[in-house]
């Protein structure tokens, strides 16, 4: 096998940060198992030694230079961050609407009269985030509308979604105060700390990014190698051997990509080189929106904000690095 930086190997694939169910008829795939050899036991040392490379480059002083005046621009903003999150969960809600989809492609609701309300639900959230008029409201509905789908839809399909709604929408209740004078007026009339919420918001959005991260990682790839070989057969990402890796297989990639989806997940759940795991999804992510086209851009366009509130802002408080950080500082102060 041709040698190549294992941090590298590791993250290569994952390009296939995609919601695999979405592309691929789940009740036809045969079952895969993955094979414990020299290649996956290279990408799995090689996540280890993304891992470490990502905190290493996290806490030089070049980055945190870079780090404080991302920081800066996210709060000479005025929010600018959080409104792109809100305009672009509104075009999703929207577009959905429009071409029949409820929430994600893969679900499907067990009545028409709910598909009806559902459309009527995402168009009307969608004009209050587009139009900038509420995003507690917002949030408070698509809240309500995530946990009533708990009830009719199988939690099997809704594991993938759960956390990525969820914190979204409680992330854009506690993120409203700060940008809306509706939401201004319900938080003063309920006394709620309009600062404190405001602060909340970056850590809600990044465990559910992390945790969703995480999710799809073992749901669909590392406990469904056969979903993953039928994605990889209508769809070829492998494209290790064409650069010297004669021996690695769709299999390989796709163990590859669960442990890239895996580690970059767990890296942003537990605020630990958040921007530099961010920009790594990212980069990846605009590649397999370019490649798969309209329907993931679609349905990951509120990602995209995300993406940039995460770059912009960091881990936000609590998370482990911050406080990891603290710890090393007062360690090394003198008695």
């Amino acid at each position: 096998m041709m040698t190549m930086p294992l941090p590298l190997l590791a993250v290569l694939p994952s390009p296939v940060l995609a919601h695999v169910r979405w592309f691929v008829d789940v009740g036809r795939f045969a079952n895969a198992e993955f094979l414990m050899d020299v290649s996956t036991a290279l990408v799995a040392i090689g996540a280890a030694a993304y891992a470490m490379l990502a905190l290493h480059v996290h806490r030089s002083a070049r980055f945190e230079g870079i780090s404080a005046r991302l920081a800066g621009w996210a709060s000479a903003g005025n929010g600018l961050d959080w409104r792109l999150v809100g305009v672009l969960t509104g075009m999703m809600l929207i577009g959905n609407a429009m071409t029949g989809v409820y929430l994600a492609p893969n679900i499907e609701l067990p009545f028409v009269s709910l598909v009806t309300v559902g459309a009527v639900a995402q168009v009307l959230v969608g004009i209050l985030l587009l139009l900038q008029i509420t995003y507690s409201v917002s949030g408070a509905l698509v809240l309500v509308v995530a946990v009533l789908t708990l009830g009719v839809v199988s939690p099997w399909i809704m594991m993938d979604y759960v956390f990525e709604f969820v914190a979204l929408a409680v992330a854009l209740i506690l993120v409203g105060p700060s940008l809306t004078k509706i939401d201004r007026r319900i938080c003063g009339a309920r006394g709620w700390d309009s600062e404190k919420m405001s602060q909340l918001a970056v850590p809600v959005i990044r465990v559910g990014v992390g945790l969703t991260l995480a999710t799809l990682a073992v749901h669909n790839k590392l406990l469904s190698p056969g979903l993953m070989l039928a994605f990889l057969e209508e769809y070829h990402f492998n494209f290790m051997p064409m650069i010297g890796f004669a021996g690695f297989s769709d299999l390989h990639f796709a163990f590859a990509a669960g442990i890239a989806e895996l580690t970059l997940g767990l890296l942003i759940l537990f605020g630990v080189a958040t921007r530099f795991a961010v920009a790594t999804v990212t980069v990846f992510f605009v590649t397999t929106l370019i490649l798969l086209g309209p329907v993931e851009l679609l349905g990951h366009a509120p990602l995209v904000g995300i993406a940039v509130v995460l770059i912009l802002r960091g881990s936000g408080r609590p998370a482990v690095e911050p406080a990891m950080a603290a710890v090393t500082r007062e360690t090394a102060q003198p008695a």
